[in-house]
Formats: C-alpha cells, structure tokens, sequence
C-alpha cells in the first residue's frame, strides 16, 4: 500500500487544530518529497535536464507578521520534538535567524591568524534548515537592491555550487539542502523577475479580521491536547516507509496538460521552473508509483497551490503596504456579486491604527494603487468608493 504523505500530513495538522486546511501544509510534505528525490537523483543520476543532473529543491519562505502562522508550520513540520518530519531521515537544523555570511560561510581573523568559518548550506548539505526570520533575503532586498548579496545566496539556494572569493581567500562547497524559513512582510526590489525571488516558494498570509478571530479561536481550543502514546512515532515510521518507495523510482514522465497550462495562462517562462518543482513534489508526496512517475496537472488542490505560489510573488512584489490595504477592503467592505469589494475612502483610512502604516503613508499608498490600476474610483455625494 502507497503512502500518501499530502493527506498524511493534512489529517495530522488538522488534529492538531489547523485551520488553514489545505492552503499551507501541503507545501511541506511537497518540499520534503523533493529533497527525498533529489538527493536519490544525485547518487543513481536517471533523471536529466538538458544532459544535467539538476539540483531539484523547493524552498519555502512563509511572509507574516506575528500571528499569522509561519513559526507554528515550522514548529510542527520540523522543529518541535513531535514535529511530523523530524527524525526521518534528514537532518533539520533549527535556526533563530540566518545572516547570507551565515548560510553560504565566510573567512575571519581569529588571533591573528585568517580562519574560514563554514556556512550552515555546507555544515547540512544534505538537509534541511528550518530558519524563523531568514534575514539574509531582507538585507538582499528589503532597503536597496544588492545584486552581489542576492548572487552568493542564488549559489546556494538554486544550482547548489557555492564559489566566494574574499580577502582572506575563498570559499568552494556544493551543497543540496534545502530551507524552510519564516519572515517579516517585505517587498522585493528585482527588475524583470530576476533573480532569488523565483528560486523560492513563497506563502504569505497577512491575517485579515475573520482570520484573526479564528486564530484566537484555534489557540483557546488547543488546550490540552495530546498525542496518543506513540502516535507521533507511527507517523514518522510511515514517512520512513513512503521514503523506503521513493527508491525504487527509474523514471519521470510528464503531461502535456502541464504546458497546455502554461501557455493557456500565459505563464512566465520564468517562472515555470519553481511551478515544475511544485508539481514534481506533490507528486512525489503522494506516492502512487512503482519504479516510474507520470506527472500531471489535474489535481484540484495541487492546480490551487500552483496558483496560490505565483498569487504570494506578486504579493510579496508589491509589499506589505498594499497587502494590508487589500485585507481591510476584503475585510471591512462590502463583497460584490463579482468578488470585489467596496468601501468608502474615508472608513478605510481610518483604519490606518490597526496597520504598521501612519495615516499619510495609507493615504499615498490608497493613491499608487489607483494609479496601478489596483483599485478603481467611484465619485459619490461624500467620498471616493474604492473597488479592489
């Protein structure tokens, strides 16, 4: 019998008062079923992408302030003593925070003498590392684009061949690990979508008030709630198992429904590659194959993650500002037939308190996204009505 580690891990979660249902977790066990065949990949080497062996991992990076759920994944994924994936076969170095000197290594003095100080990317290669604030993509990004900051974390975080040269002398190590990390809501700062943004899988959740109430709710009810006396051991020896099929696989097919669907909606080129990744995971995870895989994309919930991973880019480009003018409208204006939402100008910045926006900054950002076309004007008898 197939394990099946999507619904695995969705069954557990939910037990553990989840209320998110299938719109984060299964990225995980995705994540996870990658890493378990790229590392197989490296060593039996029958899975080739234009005659290379590719460094296959999918990356995620949950974006929230606190309280919207990014350190609770990681704690039940990864960190925790009952986290469901710990203890499986890979190594999950818990991280508080991850500096790009930190993760890809660095050389410093130390008595006089240069020494190189190894990066955590080559101290786990072949693992995970869970990271809560993974500040080297902010330093990166956040205040000004540095292009040599975000090349040295492209080493490690996409092909996998790490090359730096300093002044005391260079660092060369190639690494396969892959990174499950939490951060606060920043905004990109790339031209032409270049670069480390499309290396990683972001899910972003800026909790709106109906959310809120049901995080309340989810940690109130989590109260003395228990693991059955091996239960979580019983999980793992079926991750373990499900690892045990992975092994036995020759070959990779794919659908043509995938391109169909790429062309269909005008994907980005370059963003078909993270997209693949995805796909291959969940496949991965769900583990119906023998010795050969055929991927395809019909799977309602696999189609919603696709779609939600490219959703959580663009929000992340557009920055957190206007990801918080998006959940009040959502939360506080009136819902259309259409799915759009109405409110008077003057009610949403008013709302300004319960952002990290002063009232100025709400009002300018309310009129970038009218001149981007995000938001549309209605003139009435008192106000301006914005429709999102």
């Amino acid at each position: 019998m197939s394990i099946d580690l999507i619904q695995l891990t969705l069954d557990e979660m939910k037990s553990r008062g989840d209320f998110h249902g299938s719109t984060y977790a299964p990225f995980y066990p995705s994540s996870y079923a990658l890493h378990t065949f790229n590392i197989l990949n490296q060593e039996k080497k029958f899975y080739y992408e234009n005659k290379q062996i590719p460094n296959m991992r999918l990356h995620l990076l949950f974006v929230g302030p606190p309280m919207s759920s990014k350190t609770y994944y990681l704690e039940h994924m990864s960190q925790d003593d009952n986290a469901l994936f710990r203890d499986t076969g890979f190594e999950m170095a818990k991280k508080g925070t991850m500096t790009e000197a930190g993760l890809c290594g660095t050389i410093k003095p130390n008595g006089g003498v240069l020494e190189k100080r190894m990066g955590e990317a080559e101290k786990h290669k072949n693992g995970f590392l869970t990271i809560d604030e993974f500040s080297a993509i902010a330093d990166a990004y956040e205040q000004s684009y540095n292009a040599t900051l975000e090349a040295q974390l492209l080493q490690a975080l996409d092909h996998g061949n790490v090359n730096k040269d300093l002044g005391g002398g260079s660092i060369s190590f190639k690494t396969h690990c892959s990174i499950w990390a939490g951060i606060q809501p920043l905004k990109l700062h790339m031209e032409n979508d270049a670069g480390l943004g499309r290396r990683i899988c972001f899910m972003v959740n800026i909790p709106n008030k109906q959310q809120l109430k049901a995080i309340r709710t989810a940690m109130f009810r989590s109260k003395n709630i228990a693991p059955e006396e091996g239960e979580v051991e019983e999980i793992r020896d079926e991750i373990r198992e499900w690892r045990e099929n992975v092994d036995n696989l020759k070959r990779l097919t794919f659908d043509d429904n995938i391109l169909d669907y790429y062309i269909d909606n005008n994907t980005n080129p370059l963003h078909q590659p993270l997209s693949d990744r995805l796909i291959l995971g969940y496949h991965l995870a769900k583990g119906n194959y023998t010795d050969e895989l055929h991927v395809t994309l019909d799977d309602p919930m696999l189609l919603k993650m696709v779609q939600n991973s490219l959703r959580w880019f663009n929000d992340v480009r557009m920055g957190p500002d206007i990801m918080q003018i998006k959940n009040l409208i959502e939360s506080y204006g009136e819902q259309l037939k259409n799915s759009s939402y109405m409110i008077l100008e003057n009610d949403l910045i008013a709302l300004s308190s319960t952002t990290s926006m002063t009232h100025r900054k709400m009002i300018n950002t309310i009129g970038d996204m009218i001149k981007m076309g995000m938001l549309e004007t209605y003139k009435s008898e008192k106000s301006v009505i914005l429709r999102v």
